[in-house]
């Protein structure tokens, strides 16, 4: 498999040169999928409506998608199922980052860089103004034991994630702070980091032995 790298300025490249000029007027916040073998493309509110009418035409594509949201967020989907996996990369501050797409209330898809925290156990979390902006429904209030041994009290939403490239209902945690993917929504999955500012992040199903 190629570097993240490569495929983020393959991908990046393709855009500029070809796929900009034709999306660039009313689809403002629309996902843009390419296929990197041939650099060909589809455009949808929806991502996972991108991708499949996109593998519709090419189903060994290896696709790339961009959505403009919250800036420019690349991921990268595999139609191969035997190298399905969730990709990222090292940032400067040594945080391993990983793209996530949530449905908001309005139906449409908002991309986000997330940050994998292994010292988190729940599922995700979000900060209030991104909660707020996907109007997300609230379903209850938690609490925590803080590492200085204080209580917390935070709110809990639900929303629709694309994960893996399935639709999974969740629970949100509210909190100060760029959102974070915890170990409940990786349970199941091989987590490699390769440990330096550009470095490989890679999660990957696997089978229990």
């Amino acid at each position: 498999m190629r570097w993240v790298e490569e495929f983020a300025h393959l991908g990046d490249e393709i855009y500029e040169s070809k796929v900009r000029p034709q999306v660039e007027a009313g689809n403002d916040g629309k996902i843009v999928a390419i296929d990197l073998e041939t650099g060909d493309f589809e455009v949808d509110a929806s991502e996972i409506a991108a991708c499949d009418r996109l593998e519709a035409t090419h189903p060994d594509a290896q696709i790339w998608t961009l959505a403009d949201r919250f800036g420019l967020c690349p991921s990268l989907r595999w139609t191969n199922q035997e190298n399905l996996m969730i990709t990222g990369i090292v940032n400067r501050d040594f945080e391993p980052i990983i793209p996530l797409s949530v449905y908001g209330a309005d139906g449409q898809i908002y991309t986000k860089n997330a940050i994998v925290d292994t010292g988190f156990n729940g599922w995700l979390s979000l900060p209030p103004n991104l909660i707020a902006q996907l109007n997300l429904r609230w379903k209850r209030r938690g609490r925590a034991i803080l590492g200085d041994g204080s209580e917390c009290v935070f709110n809990i939403y639900e929303a629709l994630l694309v994960w893996d490239g399935e639709l999974l209902t969740i629970p949100f945690d509210e909190a100060d702070s760029e959102p974070l993917v915890g170990m409940s929504l990786m349970n199941g999955y091989q987590l490699v980091v390769q440990v330096f500012p550009g470095g490989l992040v890679e999660l990957s199903k696997v089978t229990p032995v």
